[in-house]
């Protein structure tokens, strides 16, 4: 997962937002306890939390906590069973990125995979299911990347199968939905993430399928390919409003609605990724 999920904070209320950073703080108390690794979370991983919480029966409350980066203030932090789940599949995604990574020869990426190692290992043996898939997705990828495919279909379809296999264990009563939902926002991260590194991918001489298919970008090809991501997030949107959730649902809607489509247009047109103002200033 590569930290593009994120609301558009602009227009969310203020208890929102507040609960969007209890959850991002309590998903961080997560990956502590079990794993010693916060510095992996992401964006990604809340708006998993987030999803998996509110399809639970149990309500979590904030709990006032402090942190090594806050040792003085005491922060909101939810943490439900939910949590678990969630850093169990960010500790994944995050030694899968660090491979690919290294596939692509950037610096440090194999010490990063060398410093997840120990984790994954663990997180591994609670998801044997999204590890299976993983191999078979990660093995099909790199095949298509020696190809130098041209394939947007092809090469989305790989993270696109993966995620909905992660979304999946979320819920068993509603995995069908969940796979739809998991399968759109994979294909969506893994094509919006290519338009991102398009131009640095063509510098380095990394796999790049935007860059198989059209060459250098032009204005006319990021509009086309933003037309297409659009309709991606809407196949997400659809998938979202058949779920039976319990709470979290104006959040989640806020994030797929507004915030993964104004991220799109951010990276396609402005050339940015969008954050998240986790930060608690009020």
């Amino acid at each position: 997962m590569f930290g593009y999920i994120v609301p558009l904070t602009g227009e969310l209320k203020v208890r929102e937002l507040n609960v969007y950073r209890a959850y991002y703080c309590g998903l961080c108390k997560a990956l502590k306890s079990e794993y010693r690794k916060t510095a992996v979370l992401n964006f990604d991983s809340v708006f998993l939390y987030l999803l998996a919480d509110g399809l639970r029966g149990e309500a979590g409350e904030p709990q006032m906590e402090k942190c090594a980066l806050h040792p003085v203030k005491r922060r909101p932090a939810i943490v439900t069973p939910a949590a678990g789940y969630a850093a169990d599949i960010n500790i994944l995604m995050a030694y899968y990125s660090a491979e690919d990574h290294e596939r692509d020869g950037r610096r440090g990426m194999r010490f990063a995979r060398m410093f997840l190692k120990k984790a994954y290992a663990k997180a591994k043996e609670r998801h044997q299911n999204v590890v299976r898939t993983a191999d078979e997705t990660i093995a099909e990828l790199v095949k298509l990347e020696q190809e130098h495919s041209p394939n947007t279909d092809a090469a989305a379809d790989s993270y696109a199968r993966l995620l909905g296999t992660v979304m999946t264990d979320a819920d068993v009563l509603q995995s069908h939905i969940l796979y739809d939902l998991g399968y759109s926002l994979g294909r969506w991260i893994y094509l919006i993430d290519a338009a991102e590194d398009w131009e640095e991918d063509v510098k380095r001489d990394n796999y790049n399928v935007y860059a198989c298919k059209y060459g250098r970008p032009d204005d006319a090809v990021r509009v086309q390919i933003e037309q297409s991501l659009y309709y991606t997030l809407a196949q997400a949107a659809e998938a979202l409003s058949r779920l039976e959730l319990k709470r979290n649902r104006e959040l989640l809607e806020n994030i797929i609605y507004l915030g993964c489509r104004e991220q799109t247009h951010a990276v396609l047109t402005d050339g940015r990724r969008l954050t998240a103002p986790v930060e608690n200033k009020i």
